[in-house]
């Protein structure tokens, strides 16, 4: 499987500590993504003999950038990849890239979005992981420079962007939870019943933003856990102006412009 990373910087040229890190970074999210994908758990650490690596291949003319290949070396897992399929796969990084800096994507195939369940709590763990590390690196251009990075794929009908790092996704590196309460009047557009982390819709709002409980998932009651996932059911397949919407305590988590990007769930309101 073959996919770019592009630099957007004006030259072809970019300061060589902060271009490096950024690869690496990219390498290392696409790397983690896959494995975890294929043989269903997050790697703890990497090695030039995993049995999934990326490969650098060429770089191109325009903004700085460079093709790069995930390699698959085990027969098992190469099964595997066959079995998803390359165009769903791109669908399933797009997505974890998207979610690693609280982009939600909501144009999944029906396999795509199957494969990411079926992971059930082992999707968070992934998520968690490329936060830590991963993300950093690929916005250190960014950072020290200014710089958009995309990652896309060259398809049949044209360039398909999975993802985009510029400087607000960069500022999810540094977010502040605020300590207020607040209720809010949402619908759950997204939940999964292993991890209790979703996506809700603010009444009146056009995005959707994350949340997750502040307390363990596990010790959460089972009527609080009802709560979402019947309002989840509720509210399939209707169009927002419709949604049947809950009150919700919540701690927000802004970016330094104020944005909210996720809500910490503190409690449930009758």
């Amino acid at each position: 499987m073959e996919f770019e990373v592009v630099i957007e910087t004006q030259q072809y040229e970019v300061d060589m500590k902060s271009g490096l890190d950024t690869l690496t970074g990219v390498s290392d999210a696409a790397r983690c993504i896959t494995q975890t994908v294929l043989e269903r758990k997050v790697p703890i650490r990497k090695t030039a003999q995993a049995p999934v690596r990326t490969m650098m291949k060429r770089t191109f003319q325009g903004s700085y950038g460079l093709k790069f290949s995930i390699d698959v070396f085990d027969e098992i897992l190469k099964a595997k990849l066959r079995a998803i399929g390359q165009s769903v796969f791109a669908e399933i990084l797009s997505y974890y890239l998207n979610d690693s800096i609280y982009i939600e994507v909501t144009k999944l195939s029906e396999k795509a979005q199957e494969t990411i369940r079926s992971l059930g709590n082992i999707s968070q763990e992934l998520t968690d992981r490329l936060r830590i590390t991963a993300v950093t690196n690929i916005h250190a251009i960014t950072k020290n420079f200014g710089y958009d990075v995309r990652v896309q794929q060259r398809q049949r009908d044209g360039i398909k962007l999975l993802v985009e790092f510029n400087e607000e996704s960069a500022s999810t590196l540094d977010l502040e939870r605020s300590s207020e309460e607040i209720e809010i009047l949402a619908a759950i557009t997204r939940f999964n019943t292993k991890t209790g982390n979703g996506r809700l819709q603010i009444k009146g709002a056009n995005e959707t933003v994350a949340f997750g409980f502040s307390t363990d998932y596990e010790i959460v009651s089972l009527v609080g856990k009802k709560k979402f996932s019947i309002n989840l059911n509720d509210n399939n397949g209707l169009r927002p102006e419709n949604h049947i919407h809950i009150r919700i305590k919540v701690s927000p988590v802004r970016l330094h412009s104020k944005k909210i990007i996720k809500y910490i769930v503190e409690g449930n309101v009758d």
